[in-house]
């Protein structure tokens, strides 16, 4: 156990002294906090120009546009003001008596009036206009407001005060929306960004152990560890070392989001999926940690002991490309899966080492998934990490002092079979 440890020490600290890895982790959080504050900066520039524009001041004379000549032949349409405040304050009503439509057509053509409303009954409204037209939300005004004092006067002739036919007319319903389902844009986000950090750290951290591994073979630092340490223990430090090491740099990424967003709360309170990211439950928290985990040494095991059957750096590519192919097909099923996340292919490989910890987490955050199942699908895969974990220690005790070419897949299992 104390070899374990001071293996575990050492390479945890390379890691965390890594210029790659403080690079990576240092560019994480610029990008997080530069994409949680764009709101705010965007805000701040708005109110700055809100804070320098003049209050808005009533409609002076020189804003009036023109005149609209009102013919009332019903009674109703007696004073201007209902215009004034009903339609738009930048024209100027007229009420007078009918004219004729040939004197109404020569006064807007001349130009004496910009357009002439004629009311011969409460649902009956004809306008005059040159052909160029109001604009559309001077009409819908139009419309709304004779509408309005239609259903007005019709109530007050019922027995209705022209307040309680307003307070009819304005009152509105309150509906509270209240979701049963899981939103699907923030479920969907956090499950791609807990796919995405389980593949880049699978693929970055496992082929650094495996890289590590072939590099103390390659210039024979090997052969001096082998005789101070036991092989699973240097093997399973260099597996856990990483996993630590990855920990570490996606807590620190929540963190930092969490922090921003917490300094940016007013502004980001307008995106809604934002919201709804940050108020994931608990639980899913905890899920993502513990799949990430269980994901994470699936894969970390069998790198390292690939890594012990290539004798140079150059060979890891060609030893490790049957678990990076492995890893694209999880990948592939876990994408796929989040598009339909109640199908059979979802549910059966949320039960299946190697994919699992991709597609339950799926299944977790987008549906409800019973808990016997969550247990299941936690305990085939630590199930999993034990015996490939085992194998794999078998592998790496033969392969670390075995140099030339890299053994072909049943060589390995007729010398694990010998042994």
């Amino acid at each position: 156990m104390k070899q374990f440890w001071t293996v575990l020490q050492f390479e945890l600290s390379q890691y965390l002294k890594n210029k790659a890895f403080i690079i990576v982790t240092v560019i994480g959080v610029v990008l997080i906090g530069l994409c949680m504050s764009i709101p705010s900066l965007l805000n701040l520039g708005t109110s700055s120009d809100t804070d320098t524009a003049e209050p808005p001041t009533a409609v002076e004379a020189s804003d009036i546009d023109g005149a609209i000549l009102v013919i009332d032949q019903t009674g109703y349409y007696t004073d201007t003001s209902l215009f004034t405040n009903g339609l738009s304050a930048q024209y100027t009503y007229q009420i007078e008596a009918d004219p004729g439509e040939t004197a109404i057509q020569d006064r807007i053509n001349s130009g004496e009036i910009e357009a002439a409303i004629r009311i011969t009954a409460l649902d009956s409204i004809t306008l005059y206009q040159e052909s160029t037209g109001f604009s559309s939300l001077l009409l819908e005004q139009i419309n709304g407001f004779f509408d309005t004092m239609n259903k007005m006067i019709q109530m007050e002739s019922h027995g209705l005060t022209s307040d309680q036919s307003l307070s009819i007319l304005t009152s509105t319903v309150s509906v509270n929306v209240v979701e049963t389902g899981k939103s699907f844009m923030a479920t969907y986000l956090i499950s791609y960004v807990m796919i995405f950090l389980l593949y880049m750290s699978i693929l970055l951290y496992g082929q650094l152990v495996a890289t590590s591994v072939a590099g103390e073979k390659s210039n024979r630092a090997m052969e001096m560890l082998i005789t101070s340490a036991k092989p699973t223990a240097l093997m399973l430090g260099k597996v856990i070392a990483s996993c630590l090491a990855g920990l570490i740099q996606l807590c620190v990424l929540i963190l930092v989001a969490i922090g921003f967003y917490y300094l940016n709360a007013e502004a980001l309170t307008s995106i809604s999926f934002i919201e709804e990211i940050f108020r994931q439950s608990s639980s899913n928290i905890v899920y993502l940690l513990i799949f990430y985990i269980l994901g994470f040494f699936s894969y970390g095991c069998l790198y390292g002991a690939v890594g012990s059957l290539a004798s140079r750096t150059e060979d890891i590519n060609t030893t490790s490309m049957p678990l990076i192919l492995l890893t694209v097909v999880a990948l592939f099923i876990s994408v796929t899966c989040m598009a339909t996340p109640e199908n059979s292919l979802c549910v059966i490989t949320s039960f299946i080492p190697f994919i699992s910890p991709m597609t339950m987490f799926i299944r977790i955050c987008m549906t409800n998934v019973p808990f016997y199942q969550i247990l299941l699908s936690i305990f085939s895969n630590i199930a999993a990490i034990l015996i490939f974990g085992w194998i794999s220690a078998k592998i790496y005790r033969l392969g670390v002092l075995m140099y030339g070419k890299p053994p072909k897949m049943n060589e390995i299992f007729k010398m694990l079979r010998q042994k």
